[in-house]
């Protein structure tokens, strides 16, 4: 079942023998307890992909003319599953193709295969003071990252688009969580993880706050844990992750 903020904070408070309180601000402990839960909470969903956090990704076009093959990231981008392009040619109903990822290396020396001399179909620019060749003619096949974040594509059609358009992408991919500390906040997990979070925050908050272990709750943290590893979720029996386990 699923909790609010202040019910998991009342909820420990109670466990530790401690004074009630109406919101999370009442007291320092509560706030305190309020923390263990948020970090217990980002603990638990940077350990594994949930499947409450996947979604359609954005990214931001390159606003650099001299740079029509970058893009980045958005900020709440956790990983890409998988990205595809639009290659129709205007006026042509959409069609789009897998662009594959190529790790960086295989990227660069691809591009240095190219003719470098056939300045009608391959563009030049520099990318952290180095050189980088791509094509002008044809929409992307492939891309990289160098840093995790910037996104470097093989090509683009400059008879369509000045450079890669965020527009004729469609992404799938995780996407980063928050956690408000705030009294009517759900944290977003599956309703069979709230008992997990909540044995991991009281195992924690008994552990920081009241300096002292409560190995009751540890050993049902541990026992929720492992059951959690071999849950399965309601679609399609669970995650299925692809082989390359996704692109960041």
């Amino acid at each position: 079942m699923k909790r609010s903020l202040l019910d998991i904070v009342q909820n420990i408070l109670f466990a530790l023998d401690s004074d009630p309180v109406n919101t999370i601000s009442d007291t320092v402990e509560a706030m305190q307890v309020a923390e263990v839960v948020r970090d217990t909470y980002f603990e638990m969903v940077d350990n594994r992909y949930w499947p409450q956090n996947q979604g359609l990704l954005s990214f931001n076009a390159s606003t650099d003319a001299s740079l029509p093959t970058v893009m980045t990231l958005a900020d709440n981008v956790d990983s890409i599953t998988w990205l595809r392009y639009d290659k129709s040619k205007s006026p042509d109903p959409d069609r789009y193709e897998e662009v594959i990822y190529r790790e960086p290396e295989d990227f660069y020396n691809a591009t240095m295969q190219y003719d470098l001399k056939n300045t009608d179909k391959v563009f030049s620019y520099e990318l952290n003071g180095r050189r980088m060749y791509g094509m002008k003619d044809i929409h992307p096949t492939y891309y990289t990252s160098f840093d995790d974040r910037t996104l470097i594509f093989d090509s683009y059609d400059s008879e369509e688009d000045s450079t890669v358009q965020n527009s004729k992408i469609t992404a799938m991919g995780y996407i980063k969580p928050t956690f408000d500390l705030t009294e009517n906040f759900v944290p977003d997990i599956p309703d069979k993880a709230f008992i997990y979070l909540l044995s991991e925050s009281k195992s924690v908050a008994f552990n920081q706050i009241k300096q002292a272990a409560n190995q009751k709750e540890e050993q049902r943290s541990r026992r929720q844990r492992i059951w959690l590893a071999r849950e399965k979720f309601i679609v399609n029996g669970g995650i299925k992750f692809p082989q390359d386990y996704g692109r960041k």
